[in-house]
């Protein structure tokens, strides 16, 4: 990690002197961090959620260091400058190990391919490989300097989705071009993909756009929904599973969630149970 971490730059580019200091700043800090859970041996995968518990820390020695270099800084520039440093090393989500297991467990299975074609830096991927063991590729339209996995160049939208048994969707944002490849994994691919995993915020919030969400429920079959606790705050995330339309999976998990669950989250499972006699979602406010 700490070798990948040595070619990693800030993105912001030096025209403003000061603000390419922060950024600096910023970065030194996490690569602090990552050489932190290097010397306690704390696995890649959990790294993003540890640092999410530790953030408001993470954010203090910022403002220290920066005020030390560059002046005072109030908080919600620190937050702001961090975050978008922080985000182009892991990603938007931190999902914890154990929500991976529980949420996705009953789905995975380690013969089929996944894919993640907006990959980022792939650490979602990396969460997904070293939590279920399922054989997944990370790929993106442009590759970053900081990488997980291996991301292959690849644009969603004229993919050869052939073989590709689930498609993974993180944090789409709202523009058509962030979530148009699964109009190609639908239509394209044969009908062999059988699911969809959505994360990140619910409808009615910043991941995709209405125009996505339709698209989801008319074509795919709504199953489980898997609030995210904890992560940055303000966050509303979410594991949402879809399989194709007509596709019932043996022991349906959805059933089981349904019988005697008694998780934070049987409510929101029970209300998906009975997802196909529902308007898919409903009201946006349900699932905030």
């Amino acid at each position: 990690i700490s070798s990948v971490f040595g070619l990693w730059e800030p993105k912001v580019s030096p025209s403003n002197t000061t603000e390419f200091q922060l950024h600096n700043i910023a970065v030194s800090i996490i690569q602090r961090f990552n050489d932190d859970c290097d010397k306690n041996s704390i696995p890649a995968e959990s790294r993003f959620e540890l640092f999410s518990k530790r953030y408001n820390q993470i954010v203090g020695d910022f403002r220290y260091t920066a005020q030390q270099i560059v002046g005072p800084i109030n908080v919600g520039e620190a937050v702001s400058i961090l975050s978008s440093e922080m985000w182009w090393v892991y990603g938007y989500v931190v999902v914890p190990t154990s929500d991976i297991l529980h949420a996705l467990g009953p789905f995975a299975s380690n013969t089929s391919k996944w894919v993640d074609p907006y990959g980022g830096t792939g650490y979602f991927a990396l969460q997904l490989d070293r939590a279920l063991g399922v054989q997944i590729e990370s790929w993106d339209r442009k590759r970053r300097h900081m990488q997980w996995v291996p991301i292959k160049e690849q644009d969603a939208t004229t993919a050869n989705y052939s073989g590709v048994d689930v498609f993974v969707l993180g944090y789409p944002c709202c523009s058509y071009e962030c979530w148009q490849g699964i109009r190609t994994f639908t239509f394209n691919n044969n009908n062999e993909g059988r699911m969809i995993i959505f994360l990140g915020e619910s409808r009615g919030h910043y991941c995709g756009s209405d125009e996505m969400w339709d698209f989801l429920c008319d074509n795919w079959d709504f199953r489980v929904s898997h609030r995210i606790l904890g992560g940055m705050t303000g966050s509303y995330h979410h594991l949402f599973i879809f399989t194709r339309k007509g596709l019932q999976p043996d022991n349906d998990p959805c059933v089981q969630y349904c019988e005697g669950d008694n998780s934070d989250n049987s409510d929101d499972k029970k209300k998906v149970c009975k997802c196909p006699q529902l308007n898919c979602f409903g009201s946006s406010t349900a699932w905030k």
